[in-house]
């Protein structure tokens, strides 16, 4: 997503600064905005398909009521750090300590 973001912003102060430098006619200021204007939608409907942490990735999968419990059992946990859990579908699921996300190696 890095590369999907700076390459369109850095496009469009190229292009900005062209017109500035007047190597592109002051007409086609359109032109400058064009590389943002395409990727804001790309990157808005990638975000509305993958977003909530990945649970709409699965669509076919239920979430069980009792999943919080789930993720504080030690079972899951190995070493404290690393979650492994099978039955749970989600791909990042919240660290048990500190803030953040943590990957769910059990459906890796």
């Amino acid at each position: 997503m890095i590369l999907t973001f700076s390459l369109p912003i850095q496009m469009t102060l190229f292009l900005t600064s062209a017109t500035t430098w007047g190597l592109i006619p002051r007409g086609y200021v359109s032109l400058d905005v064009l590389p943002t204007m395409l990727i804001v939608p790309i990157v808005l409907i990638v975000a509305a398909r993958t977003g909530q942490t990945g649970w709409k990735l699965y669509p076919g999968a239920t979430e069980k009521k009792d999943t919080a419990t789930a993720r504080n059992d030690d079972i899951n946990w190995k070493a404290g750090v690393f979650y492994m859990n099978r039955d749970d579908r989600s791909l990042l699921v919240p660290k048990r300590f500190g803030y953040g996300y943590t990957l769910n190696l059990g459906i890796l």
